[in-house]
């Protein structure tokens, strides 16, 4: 089998260059490709290319193999003694230094162009996509982004160095013919370092240039650390189409107690749907599993955790045999690898779970962090959810049931559903229960009240570009009777509503103000309001913005 190799100058080698090279009955033929002989000072003198020779067997003074290459000892008549060290087989024609420089060149280049276009476009089309991110984390995403091209060249840079896969597989081919002719073969682990040719090269400044694109990609992550806030330039005011006059009507700060609410504008009609808000806006699951409470402590020097768990059934038949694994991790999650599974503990309920009841269950286990797992009926996992409409959900007077339970967040996952069905007593039922908690779960159950109150909003949107945006909501009236006189509450948050899971941590609220509405809502319409607002003057970025319209009282 003949195949190509690239020789490399090094402390036990003195050609350099392309050679071809095949094991025969008389000994190695070589055909010299583009090969050098190098002095001990490093000067190359080259052979002519195309010159062949046969080196006998008995010629071959030494022949082993090197970590990833394979060196050879000759006397190749009429030449003197030559020493090789092949690395990089192929058994293709295409295989010279020079070519392989060429393309790593065009490799490198094209790695750079693309890691550079690839973080300044990301860092200008993030903040038209997602409105709601800054400037620092979008030029953080984008330098991010040219870091992972870049070093995905140097990946691919390394294969194309050293011939990947399929150099490989030629080096073993070749190697399992040698062994025919050299059955002692000897193999070392160690490779051989190999010494510079003093020729000239084109790629010596490529490495410079990795460097410094490296550099460019990371200027962009060091001035978002070093600069202490959002600068907010006047034009950018200007180009959103905003006057002194828009900036005033939209404060992001609560209004003085006792003065007058600002108004928003009022910009056409529209409606609600049921299926819109945070309460309607995914799917009810037929069960829900609730975290009624967790602790951490320490036992024999290591973490463990205990925590107790509810499962409600929201549906309208009875579940039996439900099961589901808790995971308990260990260690601190990163970025870039999940903590191990330290424990693993599985759950049981052998007898009917009728509509609208909640069983409840408590394990402990080592680790720091735990993963529960679908539930599942009868091995099977339960996928069926409640209609938007409350189709196959439990009877309000099952579900009436939980409000009076022992722990705060079934009595909480009971107030949600009652509200989700709409049921005519959902009202005072959440108002008697935010009475008997006080400050505990208030917050969640005033969203309940706003979602499901005469008033309702829908469609929170915001548009523009730049600090100063337009935000905009539907204010639905769902009674039969006008409202002449409508306030309109704005929080800008950490993070988005859902009230679907009673556990989950409440958004903190960032910043509030109070509008009017002109001219109020009419019965069973919805009007449109608009309000504008500065993202620059918010101490953190909002990530979501909610809306409530209330009636005012006339005196």
């Amino acid at each position: 089998m003949r195949v190509r190799a690239i020789c490399v100058a090094s402390a036990r080698s003195n050609l350099a260059g392309t050679i071809e090279i095949e094991c025969s009955e008389r000994g190695l033929r070589i055909t010299y490709v583009d090969a050098a002989l190098v002095s001990e000072q490093g000067a190359p003198v080259p052979i002519d290319p195309g010159q062949r020779v046969t080196v006998e067997w008995s010629h071959v003074t030494d022949a082993r193999v090197l970590g990833d290459a394979v060196a050879f000892d000759l006397e190749p008549a009429p030449w003197s003694s030559q020493k090789l060290l092949l690395v990089r087989f192929a058994a293709g024609r295409d295989l010279s230094p020079q070519r392989i420089r060429q393309r790593r060149l065009a490799l490198r280049l094209w790695c750079l162009g693309l890691g550079l276009v690839s973080a300044v476009v990301l860092a200008l089309a993030l903040p038209h996509f997602v409105p709601e991110m800054g400037w620092r984390l979008a030029v953080t995403s984008g330098a991010a982004l040219g870091l992972v091209v870049l070093a995905a060249g140097i990946a691919i840079d390394g294969l194309a160095a050293d011939g990947g896969l399929g150099s490989r597989i030629v080096r073993e081919l070749f190697i399992g013919e040698l062994l025919g002719f050299r059955p002692n073969l000897p193999r070392e682990p160690i490779p051989v370092t190999p010494r510079s040719v003093r020729w000239p090269r084109v790629e010596g400044m490529l490495p410079r240039a990795t460097l410094a694109a490296a550099l460019a990609l990371l200027l962009p992550l060091l001035v978002t650390v070093a600069l202490p806030g959002p600068i907010v330039l006047p034009s950018e005011a200007v180009e959103a189409g905003l006057d002194e006059t828009a900036a005033v009507a939209a404060p992001a700060t609560a209004a003085p107690a006792g003065a007058s609410m600002l108004n928003a504008e009022v910009v056409g009609p529209c409606q609600c749907a049921r299926t819109e808000g945070p309460l309607w806006g995914e799917p009810l699951p037929r069960v829900s599993v609730l975290v009624l409470s967790s602790r951490i402590y320490r036992r024999s020097g290591r973490d463990n955790v205990e925590v107790d768990l509810a499962a409600v059934n929201n549906g309208d038949r009875d579940l039996t045999e439900l099961t589901t694994i808790v995971d308990f991790f260990g260690g601190s999650p990163t970025p870039w690898a999940k903590p191990p599974i330290v424990s693993r503990r599985p759950i049981y309920h052998a007898g009917p779970l009728g509509p609208g009841q909640a069983v409840k269950w408590r394990v402990d286990a080592e680790g720091s962090t735990v993963r529960v797992h679908p539930l599942a009926e009868r091995g099977a996992r339960i996928l069926a959810t409640i209609g938007p409409n409350g189709e196959d959900a439990a009877a309000p007077g099952a579900i009436a049931a939980l409000l009076a339970a022992h722990n705060l967040p079934v009595r909480l996952h009971g107030a949600m559903l009652l509200a989700l069905l709409e049921d005519p007593h959902a009202r005072d039922a959440i108002g008697q229960l935010q009475k008997s908690l006080g400050e505990a779960g208030s917050a969640y159950l005033g969203r309940l009240l706003d979602a499901i109150g005469e008033l309702r909003t829908c469609r929170i949107q915001m548009a523009g570009r730049g600090p100063w945006r337009r935000l905009s909501a539907c204010i639905a009236n769902t009674t039969d009777h006008p409202f002449p006189k409508v306030e309109m509450i704005w929080r800008a948050l950490d993070k988005s509503v859902t009230l679907r899971d009673p556990t989950d941590t409440p958004p903190e609220v960032l910043s509030a103000w109070t509008l009017a509405v002109p001219g109020g809502v009419e019965p069973k319409a919805g009007a449109a309001v608009q309000v504008t607002v500065d993202l620059a003057s918010f101490a953190r970025p909002p990530a979501a913005f909610e809306a409530v319209a209330r009636p005012v009282d006339t005196p």
